[in-house]
């Protein structure tokens, strides 16, 4: 009889074999398992792959199908822009003569074509007359210009003469490129206006007049009522006289900031802080274009940035959008940081009683007290703290409590004794002082450090009523 280990035996041999047989199918479905995983997990990379590919496709033929339509859309535009070209060669040779005068340079004859009602090409013609001496014909292409756009050709000659060089403006011609005094809104113009004014463009008789014309235009806050936005929101500093004392410091050093000193020429550094609002005016009236043309011209700006995918020249702002309100504006030149050159000394001028009722409101919040009343707690009891001390009766209440627990009859004799009961007494009614004692002291000096800082609130409120005193005076 064979062993049941002989290689012919069905027994547990055959067992033996087929065990393996098992676990070799496993391992290899496990690896086909794996090998399947890892497929899918490499067809999904490929397929996010291809989707951003595509994505990335599609956006870029989006790109180029927008392109080609703006860029056809802007060929028949030009076309039909074709007619104004009279136009468009007049702001091309006026913005010549400005490149000249602005540098520096006398303006050369300026050959303008005519085109019909175009208020700039007689306001042009104006200022070269006027920049040559010629006064007659500057105030008869002047007046013709006025007839065309008094608004624009008012502002055009003023900004771009003062652009040649220094000028003389009287009140009344200054005051109408303002804002104005009966209105709230301030447009784009104006505000230029008003800036390059206070930076020093018409000198100090400019300043003291667009001073004059803000101040108006403010007018005065309601008595006895909370100021109004924006105002209200600075007056409301934060809690506490560390911020009340922080909001009075920066206010005072707005009032007494000195007037610029802003040079007129430009240097190598860039234009003159004076001459930079008037040369943003001037370029904006320029290159608005001819009433007929206005609407194609900013369509092509538009296409432009289309067709150049974004490299193109920032969008055009109209010369008279909105720039606030003269309030609004003034409360910014002031508070608002990053004000530019003289324009803060100038808002002040033109708010003193705004700011005489600002800093007044935010020390009267500064200066309320927060330490009215304290409180400790002792034996379960809340004893009230004030700055005539301790609340007496409440304090006696809980001695006569300590008093009557170490009594004979009380409950500390029976556990202590006699002699240990006073001693624990004496030590609990010393306690009950040290507490009271302890709470008063800090209450005091909380009291003292509020004090002190009122008093700096105080002192800052009256260094900021003497400036703005010398500055209204």
């Amino acid at each position: 009889m064979g062993s049941w280990l002989d290689s012919d035996s069905s027994g547990p041999q055959w067992w033996w074999s087929d065990y393996h047989r098992e676990r070799w199918e496993r391992d290899n479905i496990q690896d086909l398992q794996a090998s399947v995983s890892a497929a899918s997990g490499h067809a999904s990379r490929l397929r996010s792959q291809l989707t951003q590919v595509q994505g990335d496709l599609s956006q870029k033929v989006d790109r180029l199908a927008a392109a080609f339509d703006a860029f056809v859309e802007l060929s028949d535009i030009r076309a039909e822009l074709a007619i104004h070209g009279d136009a468009a060669v007049a702001r091309h040779r006026v913005r010549q003569m400005l490149a000249a005068i602005t540098a520096g340079q006398p303006p050369a004859a300026l050959e303008l074509p005519d085109v019909d009602r175009y208020w700039l090409v007689p306001a042009a013609r104006a200022l070269q007359a006027q920049l040559t001496g010629d006064s007659a014909a500057a105030d008869r292409f002047a007046a013709e210009a006025g007839e065309f756009d008094p608004a624009r050709s008012a502002y055009f000659l003023a900004a771009a003469a003062r652009l040649a060089g220094p000028t003389e403006l009287d009140d009344a011609q200054l005051t109408a490129l303002l804002p104005a005094s009966s209105g709230p809104d301030v447009n784009r113009a104006q505000r230029l206006c008003w800036l390059a004014t206070a930076a020093g463009a018409f000198g100090p008789t400019g300043r003291d007049v667009l001073a004059g014309v803000l101040r108006t235009a403010v007018g005065a806050p309601p008595e006895g009522q909370p100021l109004p936005e924006p105002w209200a929101t600075t007056a409301s500093p934060g809690a506490g006289a560390d911020s009340t004392l922080d909001a009075l410091t920066a206010l005072h050093k707005s009032c007494i900031e000195p007037e610029p000193d802003a040079a007129a020429a430009d240097t190598d550094a860039g234009p003159s802080p004076m001459l930079v609002p008037l040369r943003e005016l001037v370029g904006s009236l320029v290159d608005e274009g001819d009433e007929p043309e206005r609407a194609l011209l900013r369509r092509v700006d538009e296409l432009r940035a289309v067709v150049e995918d974004g490299t193109a020249p920032p969008a055009y702002r109209p010369w008279d959008e909105a720039a606030g309100t003269v309030v609004e504006l003034v409360h910014t030149d002031i508070v608002g940081g990053g004000a530019p050159a003289g324009a803060r000394p100038v808002a002040v001028r033109a708010a003193v009683p705004w700011l005489r009722a600002l800093v007044q409101q935010i020390a009267d919040r500064g200066r309320i007290s927060s330490l009215e009343a304290s409180s400790v707690r002792i034996r379960g009891q809340e004893v009230s703290i004030t700055a005539g001390g301790p609340d007496q009766a409440a304090l006696s209440a809980i001695k006569a409590e300590v008093s009557q627990a170490y009594r004979p009859t009380g409950m500390g004799q029976r556990l202590f004794g006699a002699g240990r009961a006073r001693e624990a007494e004496t030590a609990e009614l010393e306690r009950v002082d040290s507490l009271t004692r302890r709470a008063v002291d800090e209450f005091q000096k909380r009291s003292q450090q509020e004090a002190e800082q009122h008093a700096r609130i105080d002192a800052e409120l009256r260094a900021i009523s003497q400036a703005l005193s010398g500055i209204a005076g």
